[in-house]
């Protein structure tokens, strides 16, 4: 009486079904890469896609024509899931569209007390699958006390950042002959995104290291603060099991050069691990590898975005 048998946090797709979407046809995993930025793994949005169309052609459909589904659809979520509270729920979103935050940064920068209403805010934005709840890996065998909250939704960071403030615009109908990579910080707003799906996607990342689930003590992304004794510090995603450290770089550009390597060296001198601890560079990316980066044997592992898509 009253028990419940199962609850379904229903969430968006792996990226190995959302390619289903596309069916057979030749479209190249950077076309997918752009959609799937855009929609994530949403299966309402991904039945939105035309796969005869470049992804040019759908995301301008989608998100730029007056009337279209992701135009509209960002006040209809908040306004039927929120209801009269939805302004304060966008608000915490919109925070949320450029950094992760800690639930004490988040009350500090909007203003509010941290009560058991504002926890319960950040709860079922959680629940929703708008945000996600990452905890920080310390550097020990322990469970991680520090977690920060990450906008988890591809479509909301895309709307916050680049629908909402033209809607008048796109309305009118001024939109229809955009080059959407003529946007403002496209590169950067890419990046975050493609961070998103990889870590929207841990189950097949941790597939492609072929490391057991069971083993795994915490997968999220990194934040280190610069304090007297360490420097600052920010890895995409680190992998902590028994034994291993696993530094993964996340990488969106249409050339990634040789310099990546560096760059993850110096990330790796700045994190303190146990001398018993190994440490394991891995590189997941979207674009095109320079020459040399597999001939220097740095990464244990190069995952391609291709490879994600199955």
């Amino acid at each position: 009486m009253g028990r419940v048998s199962l609850t379904v946090n229903l969430e968006e797709m792996p990226l190995s079904d959302a390619n289903k979407f596309w069916g057979k046809r030749l479209v190249s995993s950077y076309e997918k890469f752009k959609m799937l930025c855009v929609t994530g793994g949403v299966p309402r949005y991904l039945e939105e896609i035309h796969p005869e169309q470049t992804a040019e052609q759908n995301i301008k459909r989608m998100c730029f024509s007056r009337g279209g589904i992701l135009v509209e659809e960002f006040d209809k979520i908040f306004s039927d899931i929120f209801g009269n509270r939805s302004e304060d729920y966008k608000k915490i979103v919109t925070l949320l569209t450029h950094d992760s935050l800690t639930q004490t940064e988040i009350a500090e920068r909007l203003g509010i007390t941290q009560t058991g209403g504002f926890s319960k805010m950040l709860r079922i934005l959680r629940q929703s699958g708008f945000l996600a709840q990452d905890y920080v890996w310390e550097g020990s065998l322990k469970k991680p006390k520090l977690c920060k909250y990450r906008l988890r939704d591809n479509y909301i960071r895309f709307y916050l950042k680049y629908i909402a403030p033209k809607k008048e615009l796109i309305n009118q109908g001024l939109y229809q002959s955009l080059h959407v990579e003529d946007l403002q910080e496209w590169p950067t707003i890419m990046g975050l995104q493609f961070e998103n799906l990889v870590l929207n996607n841990l189950n097949s990342i941790q597939e492609s290291l072929q490391i057991s689930p069971a083993s795994v003590l915490s997968a999220a992304p990194y934040f280190q603060n610069k304090t007297l004794r360490r420097e600052a510090c920010q890895i995409d995603l680190l992998i902590q099991t028994k034994h291993t450290v696993y530094v993964c770089e996340v990488k969106f550009r249409k050339q990634i050069p040789l310099s990546v390597i560096n760059d993850v060296q110096d990330k790796i001198r700045k994190i303190k691990v146990a001398k018993t601890t190994s440490i394991r560079p891995v590189l997941i990316y979207e674009g095109e590898l320079s020459a040399n980066i597999k001939s220097e044997n740095f990464f244990s592992h190069i995952i391609s975005f291709e490879e994600l898509l199955g």
